[in-house]
């Protein structure tokens, strides 16, 4: 499916402007320059009563400009208003579906049984997509054939005059390649700036059994041997709330992460390498500073092959 133009969508709520409610991404031709075809993406939105985020979690994901979207959103029999937002965009998905299901991890999972895409991906309702993010996620698709692409992620930003008192602000600041994995102390890893190739992990499911780290888990089991493909790039935006599973459920997320670390223990040498790998680039401080004087020194790249570890 085409990506519908601003025009053609419902009109925002009164008082919205901006991404994703008054503007869009400038569409992208029907083929590429060769005449060969984009490589089609399959977006999948778990969703449960988010029904305050979930319209621009979806005009996000459909004002891509994108030449072909599949849009698959999973609800889990919402309360909410979450069902009607969903039908009113219902002409512009590929599928979707209000019923009652095991959790997030088995909404994901019955959306990708209806992906056929070539790059696959999964917004959470609470979640957005940054303006381009399609656009770049396809054509470093083409360019590299990553395996798996990992970006930065967009956080609210602190107010200005206060922003440069603040440490985390200048971690965010200086990291120009997203963290990686340290497993069994903390997952990095911008879930809604990550894409990956469908054809490899088709049958690599999601851990019905978890409820907060069932992403960490997919990344310990897929990345190992995989074609990682890092980027500056922020194409994903994580909205940071009270009623999010991270806040709400930090105990259930600590006892899955003693789990895992049990689990995939024979992996730690594998991120170890991963993490190495990162402190080096670090200390490549001439290019952190350009970075915030050349726009076009944003853009950095690295591959990852981890080996594979039997």
């Amino acid at each position: 499916m085409r990506c519908p133009t601003l025009a053609e969508l419902p009109p925002p709520p009164p008082r919205r402007t901006g991404w994703p409610w008054t503007v869009e991404t400038p569409p992208l031709p029907s083929a590429r320059p060769d005449g060969s075809p984009w490589p089609r993406i399959s977006i999948v939105t778990p969703s449960y009563n988010q029904g305050r985020f979930i319209e621009e979690t979806i005009r996000s994901v459909l004002l891509q400009g994108y030449p072909d979207l599949e849009y698959i959103i999973i609800d889990g029999a919402s309360t909410d208003q979450s069902a009607e937002i969903i039908q009113k965009y219902e002409p512009w998905l590929t599928y979707w579906v209000s019923e009652k299901d095991r959790g997030q991890a088995h909404a994901i999972n019955k959306g990708f049984a209806k992906a056929t895409g070539d790059i696959g991906a999964y917004l959470n309702s609470d979640d957005m997509y940054l303006v381009n993010a399609l656009t770049i996620a396809s054509n470093l698709f083409i360019q590299f054939h990553y395996d798996l692409l990992i970006g930065r992620q967009a956080r609210p930003t602190y107010k200005p005059k206060w922003r440069l008192l603040r440490r985390s602000w200048w971690k965010h600041f200086l990291n120009w390649l997203p963290p990686l994995y340290l497993v069994g102390e903390k997952c990095t890893i911008a879930q809604e700036s990550s894409f990956w190739r469908l054809a490899r992990y088709r049958l690599f499911q999601f851990d019905e059994t978890l409820h907060v780290l069932l992403d960490s888990e997919w990344y310990y089991r897929t990345t190992p041997g995989a074609r990682v493909l890092l980027t500056s790039r922020r194409t994903g935006f994580y909205r940071h709330h009270a009623d999010t599973k991270t806040a709400t459920l930090q105990h259930v997320g600590h006892q899955e992460s003693l789990r895992l670390e049990e689990h995939h223990k024979a992996l730690r040498p594998v991120f170890n390498e991963c993490r190495v790998i990162r402190r080096s680039l670090m200390f490549k401080m001439p290019f952190i500073v350009a970075k915030s004087i050349l726009p076009w020194v944003n853009n950095y790249y690295l591959y990852i092959h981890p080996p594979v570890r039997r």
